[in-house]
């Protein structure tokens, strides 16, 4: 194989070529480079290493099978995709898409947010990945449960010896949560004299001492997860101060001045002041914080376009600073509409872009800010890669023929971001339908060309760098045809006649005439062809009488046409030069009178066979001339035909019309000329063709056929018609093969389809045809399966476990789509706030499944086809408790004394008991 190439375009140097589109082997194979360098010396470069041809598959996409989020709070909902060629991922529920569709350029990890979720949001949601390669799809389930508990911060307590203190617990949460107070990381127990849990989750600290001071945390915690918050609790005591060298009192004012603050110097100091009249106090608690700085300090970036990009940038201060991130240019980051990337700031405070574009290139300021100060740093952020759209080379001129296929390529050769592509035709968007598309290749496909689709095709491939057109001209090419006309043309000797021969066809056909099988010149003295094909003969003689062929020929194809002439001469006597005679003729005459020679008719010979359509008219030439005139009589078969009264009609033309062809016109004619010197006899045969047609029974057939699966359908096409009729049968504009599998076309036209399904639903189209034209029969079909259900010939055991979520799927089919309905223990189950239907019934879900929940469930799909039933026993697991097992027993029992240790348990299913001694 030998391919030419080129310098690509977009590179300066001569390092890259393009390559025009090519086939490679399935086996490995070398390549060979042959040219000319510089000097103009022949040069050959061979591959060290073989290729290998590498077809990519389509995108292979995951996600979680469950994920979870909770009320009214964001949700993210992830989607990988692994894919060797760029590809367009979406997000769709229930058929709708969710948000833009995103083009990448190669595997990726991305992710869809939900700002608030509500139980509206809960559902599957599927992850669609598209290239030229093929769709990769998966799914995940989005959960909406009840957030953890969140419990308010409590104020802190200052208390003296001797106090009583409530610690308060304010926890906010629809869900029942446990609460759990702790001192220091140690739990609380209940037991303990002097502090005390009390029933409306507050702590009791009765007759407070130094030792209760320090830090309480109060946990609470649900199914959905916990949360803690902290208050601390100060007692007074006396103050022994000691003044370290970084310290000084002003014994004025009393004020405490430490120099270099460090962390350490953070607490809770007192001021005590005292005369002859008394002790008075006073507490100040110390924070020491810290100014912000960065630890990971922010840098210019470059990323490709369509790829994901962090911009770091992480504070650490104390209290913790707040870092935000705005433009130089004053333009928002988060609330960007229709934009093609999605920002979002992680929790160490960096900036993460998913499939950057272009308008995301810009300057970027980064700001951490605590109440000690603040700090900024600038990031520039720069867009590369960016190539602009390339076309592979085509012809562009392409000629079809009518009713063929055709398809013009668009393929891309280079680009980033991927180009999109649209066609135009003579400057206008084309309009899709069942016979134009364009396929996955981005190339434009015409099925059955017609005379309109001729035009100006352009191909616009555009991204943001720029565009590309390419430009086809197509010229549908149609075969030539003659319209019909005078079949027989009659004229005197000397007498101006045209024969017609009026022709169409793209590109316009070019008109040759024959005669008798010999072609005529186009220049001839005697005879012309005007503009329009016609073929003049403006003084025809006897020799121009015959049998001429008009041709019309182009690129697609010819049509012919005949036609008689027939000229009239005046008699002749041949065989009268006395050369040829032994002795002279004699005639004797009286002097002034004139004489006639009689010589018997001739019939001047035509077609043989004569075919027309049923309604039209016909001329059936029979020219005789004969001295005295002839009489002409026809006869069909062997009846006489009479000519309104007359049973015969005068010479020389005698050709008779027959107006309104019927059926019953058609056999054998013959024509008979008789005079008193002899006869003559011609014979010829009249075919009358008839279009086909559907009797009443059949053409009043309802185009809307309806039919059950596996049912036997007969679809009936026989068609009538002179000649009997052949048959085609298309499916939703395709041809049906006659060896398709399940289906035959019987004897009389009519389409049988052994065993119906489904699939076999759609418009047929039975066109009958013969040489005098067609007729056309539409059936719609629509067949009705009966519901089915995955897994229904086995019935599942599922269990669950107590106060999770429990998800029954009855993935149901049929035509029409059926309605389901579930059932527990033979009683209809119905929605409520915990049972909930999704997807059209076909998920029952409970999102905190109780032990009274078990049971036997089914799954009822009806349709008007019929109905089928899944059956599910679901068993609802309770883990094992042992009564009494949060205290611990102390037994006392005699030696040699019979003991009993009694352990009462319970759980679903029931536990096994198993007792151990010191842990043995």
């Amino acid at each position: 194989m030998n391919l030419p190439i080129r310098p690509h375009s977009s590179h300066s140097t001569n390092s890259m070529w393009k390559v025009p589109e090519f086939m490679p082997p399935n086996e490995n194979f070398f390549l060979k480079v042959t040219g000319f360098d510089r000097e103009g010396y022949r040069f050959q470069r061979l591959s060290s290493v073989s290729f290998t041809s590498l077809v990519p598959g389509p995108p292979v996409v995951t996600m979680p099978n469950e994920t979870h989020g909770y009320y009214l709070q964001p949700a993210s909902i992830q989607c990988s995709s692994r894919s060797l060629i760029p590809f367009t991922l979406r997000l769709v529920r229930n058929g709708t898409r969710i948000g833009p569709d995103r083009l990448f350029l190669e595997t990726v990890d991305t992710t869809w947010q939900i700002p608030s979720v509500s139980a509206a949001d809960e559902g599957f949601y599927d992850c669609v990945a598209i290239s030229n390669s093929g769709t990769g799809i998966t799914r995940t389930f989005l959960v909406v449960t009840e957030p953890p508990p969140t419990v308010e911060t409590p104020q802190n307590v200052t208390a003296f010896p001797g106090d009583q203190v409530v610690l308060t617990c304010q926890v906010l949460g629809s869900v029942r949560f446990n609460i759990t107070w702790m001192q220091d990381g140690t739990e609380i127990q209940d037991d303990n004299e002097h502090v005390t849990p009390l029933s409306n989750s507050s702590l009791a600290i009765w007759n407070v001492q130094s030792e209760n001071a320090g830090r309480y945390e109060c946990v609470a915690v649900n199914t959905q997860g916990s949360s803690r918050a902290s208050v601390w609790v100060f007692v007074h005591g006396d103050l022994e101060m000691t003044l370290v060298p970084f310290a000084e009192v002003d014994p004025v004012d009393g004020t405490l001045e430490i120099k270099e603050v460090q962390e350490t110097d953070a607490g809770e100091y007192t001021c005590v002041a005292s005369n002859e009249a008394g002790t008075s106090s006073a507490m100040v608690m110390l924070d020491v914080g810290s100014a912000p700085r960065f630890s990971e300090t922010p840098s210019d970036v470059s990323v490709t376009i369509g790829q994901n990009v962090t911009l770091p940038c992480s504070a650490v201060g104390d209290p913790a600073p707040q870092v935000t991130w705005q433009r130089i240019d004053g333009r928002h980051i988060f609330a960007k509409a229709d934009s093609m990337s999605f920002m979002s700031q992680l929790k160490t405070g960096s900036l993460f872009i998913e499939s950057v574009w272009l308008d995301d290139e810009a300057r970027y300021v980064c700001e951490a800010q605590n109440q000690f100060g603040v700090i900024r740093a600038e990031v520039t952020l720069t867009i590369i890669g960016l190539v602009a759209p390339e076309v592979v080379e085509s012809i562009s001129v392409v000629n079809v023929l009518e009713g063929r296929s055709l398809t013009l390529p668009c393929v891309v050769l280079a680009g980033n971001p991927f180009p999109e592509r649209y066609w135009l035709k003579d400057n206008q968007l084309l309009s899709l339908d069942r016979r134009l598309s364009i396929r996955s290749d981005g190339s434009f496909h015409i099925e059955r060309a017609e005379q309109g689709d001729a035009g100006r095709y352009m191909c616009t491939i555009r991204n943001v760098v720029g565009s590309v057109n390419k430009t086809i001209t197509v010229y549908v090419q149609v075969l030539p045809s003659i319209k019909s006309g005078h079949i027989v043309y009659i004229t005197d000797e000397g007498m101006s006649v045209t024969l017609l021969c009026e022709s169409s066809g793209s590109p316009k056909p070019t008109l040759i005439w024959s005669k008798g099988g010999k072609l005529l010149p186009r220049h001839d003295p005697r005879r012309s062809i005007d503009a329009n094909g016609n073929l003049q003969i403006p003084s025809p003689s006897s020799g121009d009488s015959g049998v001429y062929t008009c041709t019309a020929t182009n690129v697609a194809g010819f049509a012919s046409r005949e036609m008689q002439l027939f000229v009239h001469t005046k008699p002749k006597i041949y065989g009268v030069n006395p050369d040829n005679l032994d002795e002279p003729i004699k005639i004797t005459a009286t002097a002034g009178m004139e004489v006639t020679l009689p010589f018997p008719p001739k019939i001047h010979l035509s077609h043989q066979l004569l075919r027309v359509i049923a309604g039209q008219s016909v001329d059936l030439p029979c020219v005789a001339h004969g001295d005295p005139t002839p009489k002409i009589r026809w006869y069909k078969g062997d009846e006489a035909l009479l000519q309104g009264v007359r049973d015969s009609l005068d010479g020389p033309d005698g050709s008779i019309s027959i107006a309104d062809v019927e059926i019953s016109d058609a056999g054998m004619y013959r024509c008979e000329a008789t005079n008193s010197a002899g006869r003559d006899v011609t014979e010829m045969i009249l075919a009358v063709l008839e279009p086909p047609f559907f009797d009443e029974d059949v053409a009043s057939l309802d185009a809307e056929q309806e039919r059950f699966a596996r049912e036997k359908v007969t679809l009936p096409c026989p068609a009538n018609g002179t000649p009997p009729p052949s048959i085609r049968w298309l499916q939703n504009g395709i041809d049906l093969p006659a060896n398709e599998p399940g289906i035959s076309i019987l004897e009389d036209g009519s389409l049988l389809i052994e065993s119906a399904s489904p699939y076999d639903s759609g418009d047929y189209l039975c066109i009958a045809t013969n040489e005098a034209g067609s007729s056309k029969k539409m059936y719609r079909l629509k067949v009705r399966a009966p519901p089915e259900i995955l897994g229904n010939d086995q019935i599942s055991n599922i269990t669950a476990l107590v106060n999770q979520p429990l998800i029954l799927e009855c993935d149901a089919s049929g035509n029409p789509t059926p309605t389901l309905s579930w059932y527990k223990n033979e009683r209809q189950v119905a929605e409520t706030s915990r049972v909930r239907f999704l997807n059209g019934g076909r998920l029952l879900r409970v999102p905190k499944a109780r032990k009274g929940d078990s049971g036997v469930y089914s799954c009822n799909a009806v349709n008007e086809a019929g109905w089928a039933s899944k059956q599910f026993n679901l068993l609802v697991q309770v883990p094992p408790v042992i009564f009494g097992s949060e205290l611990t027993q102390e037994v006392t029992v005699l030696e040699n004394s019979q003991l009993e240790l009694r352990c009462g348990a319970s759980g679903v299913p029931f536990p096994h008991i198993a007792w151990s001694k010191d842990g043995e």
